[in-house]
């Protein structure tokens, strides 16, 4: 998502299609900028009320699946609900604040690249389905490669349009004086590599793990269990692997291996 960000923010047919969108109306087309203001003031107020009431209304059905009063799938439905609808909600606040921002600072009307990033920027916030839109209005499709030899993910974006690396064509005055330009359309696919983070940490603590080698010591070494077996057994005692998973062969022989203590193949 950042890549795919970082590509539309520096699009210069991007900027000119917001810019365009942006100046229209004009602030001479607005009478009274303070009534506009003071009416988004108003809204804002209201929409944080309607929030917080349906925020309210989670915290008593989820008090009352906890005691009995209403069953809980019922209450899980409700919840869902109004969830949707608190989401919904803060997308016309974060709106709302948005267009108070531009009023409040009517003097910077034109500095329309600026609100055009906290807008894109605000795409983080969203939840998984408007994200999903936001990348529809942009992206017809996107191939993942996995390249084992390095670890990573190689992504290939194909956009709709051709923004990628797209540049602003100076082209002199018009009669009037104002600069002309054109857009040298860009490319419309990007690739982006990303390697594997290794998170797989362990959840044992070293007391625990110390535990664990001694176990495997002793099925191994003094009762001559197999891979399967010790596995078995492994699970059965309620033993989990580092990653908080069930014994398998694979996974203990590659435990063994890297364990201090020699326990046989």
């Amino acid at each position: 998502m950042n890549h795919i960000i970082s590509i539309i923010k520096e699009s210069k047919r991007v900027r000119e299609n917001f810019k365009v969108k942006t100046l229209n109306p004009k602030f001479d087309e607005v009478k009274n900028i303070k009534k506009e203001k003071d009416k988004r003031v108003k809204y804002i107020k209201e929409k944080n009320k309607v929030y917080k009431g349906y925020s309210d209304n989670v915290i008593d059905i989820e008090v009352d699946i906890l005691t009995s009063k209403i069953d809980k799938d019922k209450g899980r439905k409700m919840i869902t609900k109004i969830s949707d609808m608190m989401n919904e909600v803060s997308s016309d606040i974060i709106r709302l604040e948005r267009e108070l921002t531009i009023y409040e600072n009517s003097t910077n009307w034109l500095d329309w690249l600026n609100q055009m990033y906290l807008e894109i920027d605000s795409v983080q916030s969203y939840d998984l389905d408007k994200k999903q839109k936001f990348l529809n209005d942009y992206i017809n499709k996107i191939d993942v490669e996995y390249l084992p030899k390095v670890q990573s993910h190689k992504f290939d974006f194909e956009f709709k349009y051709p923004i990628v690396e797209d540049k602003l064509i100076k082209d002199g005055l018009d009669k009037s004086g104002k600069r002309k330009y054109q857009i040298d359309k860009g490319l419309n696919t990007s690739s982006l590599s990303l390697q594997i983070p290794n998170n797989h940490k362990s959840k044992l603590s070293g007391g625990e793990k110390d535990e664990l080698n001694r176990v495997i010591s002793k099925f191994r070494v003094e009762d001559s269990l197999s891979l399967n077996e010790i596995s078995k057994r492994l699970n059965d005692k309620g033993y989990r692997t580092l990653t908080n998973r069930l014994w398998n062969k694979s996974t203990l022989s590659l435990y063994i291996k890297r364990m201090k203590v020699d326990v046989g193949k």
